[in-house]
């Protein structure tokens, strides 16, 4: 049998130790769930100390900004990145779970071309209804009120969902963006852009555009932004 590759994390916050627990169990018990890291959760004594850990397994694979200058930005590549990213996030829907951080950086791409979530520190499950939301993700995937949010919630990733499936479709409509934004901290929204959507580059060239999938998820990005709540 070939050995797993592990990674090892220390924690020593019980509430970040508990979100790990229970998402943990809960998600070994979900059917297919591909995009998920399997992890254990141990005792090591460090200085006559016992310290709990959690044990995660290897992610062979590239973050999905590193997958795509690896293989060349182009319309079949971002497309295809857009249809199992939906897939990912219909499989959270069903399961009433939400990442919390959903970002390039958090997710990664395998070798094989499946997509796998990374960095669980902001996740919702059931059994962590009423916890507090702490890690409130990068600016450009989140709505400008998620600062607000007090607590988890299954609805986290609707926004940052919305952003990253319509940022994928954009550049497949015109990969030679990929050169002006691999260099930012987001995927292709920023935060000021949310903070003034109509006066945008982005809006100013795709809201009237020939694709009607991208004016819709524009208008869609508009109402969400006229919205309090996330």
């Amino acid at each position: 049998m070939a050995e797993k590759k592990i990674l090892t994390a220390l924690l020593f916050d019980t509430r970040s130790i508990q979100r790990y627990i229970y998402s943990g169990n809960r998600l070994r018990t979900n059917i297919g769930a591909s995009f998920i890291v399997d992890r254990l959760f141990e005792d090591v004594l460090i200085g006559g100390v016992l310290h709990p850990v959690v044990v995660m397994e290897w992610v062979d694979g590239l973050t999905l900004k590193k997958h795509v200058e690896e293989k060349g930005p182009s319309k079949a590549s971002f497309l295809d990145l857009a249809d199992k990213f939906l897939d990912m996030v219909k499989y959270l829907h069903v399961h009433n779970i939400a990442h919390g951080d959903l970002q390039h950086g958090n997710i990664m791409v395998r070798p094989d071309g499946s997509l796998v979530l990374i960095d669980y520190d902001s996740m919702y499950i059931d059994d962590l209804k009423g916890y507090t939301d702490v890690v409130k993700g990068l600016p450009g995937y989140q709505h400008p009120n998620r600062d607000k949010n007090r607590l988890l919630t299954p609805k986290l990733d609707y926004f940052s969902e919305l952003v990253f499936y319509f940022s994928l479709l954009i550049f497949a409509e015109q990969p030679d963006l990929w050169n002006e934004y691999v260099d930012t901290e987001d995927l292709l929204f920023s935060m000021d852009d949310f903070a003034n959507l109509k006066q945008s580059a982005l809006y100013q060239q795709f809201h009237k555009s020939a694709n009607t999938i991208i004016t819709k998820l524009m208008k869609h990005l508009e109402d969400a932004l006229a919205k309090d709540d996330i």
